[in-house]
């Protein structure tokens, strides 16, 4: 599976490098990144020997790492603030958990800080008392409505779109608040 992830990886980082649109170039940026996040569940399988379950730690904060070395600005003026607990995830959770948090941080930095901007992406994965899992992926930054992308023709078009579709596989709830930044809320059941 990780031989068939780095061949698709390849070919799309040559189609990104033969294409002259920049949107397109865009769109698989993003497509990239996307199965990046799913690649990161394939490598932590394949390390730990484990088909079933993930740690969501180890998961989420090889996963943030990666997203903060390719978005993240050179002068460390985004400050980020993981606070993930040690909990098993399933791996049919994990992925969809793996690309709302792919979607929102890499939209955090493309639009919430604009011109240098300081700012902090907070990232929150707990159990709460009553069994639930919840995920909050956010960010301080200027907090409007076009920061993650709905419009078709962007290569960050499927935005909130896809969101609400990976939290409908979680059968989760989303919540999303646009005051003093942006944040994603997701609550689901392991």
């Amino acid at each position: 599976m990780k031989n068939n992830i780095q061949l698709i990886l390849g070919m799309m980082n040559l189609e990104q490098q033969k294409t002259k649109s920049e949107s397109a170039k865009k769109a698989i940026e993003s497509a990239t990144n996307r199965i990046q996040a799913m690649g990161i569940v394939q490598d932590y399988l394949f390390l730990k020997n484990s088909y079933k379950f993930i740690y969501a730690k180890d998961y989420i904060s090889s996963l943030v790492d990666r997203l903060f070395l390719f978005y993240g600005p050179n002068d460390r003026s985004i400050q980020l603030d993981c606070n993930i607990e040690e909990i098993f995830l399933p791996i049919e959770k994990a992925i969809p958990c793996g690309l709302i948090i792919n979607e929102v941080f890499s939209n955090s930095f493309k639009h919430a800080f604009p011109e240098n901007r300081e700012g902090k992406i907070t990232i929150l994965f707990r159990k709460s008392d009553s069994g639930y899992l919840m995920l909050e992926v956010g960010d301080n930054g200027i907090g409007n409505k076009s920061e993650i992308k709905e419009s078709p023709n962007d290569g960050d078009s499927l935005g909130i779109s896809l969101i609400e579709a990976l939290c409908f596989q979680l059968r989760g709830e989303l919540e999303i608040e646009r005051e003093n930044g942006f944040l994603i809320r997701v609550r689901f059941f392991p």
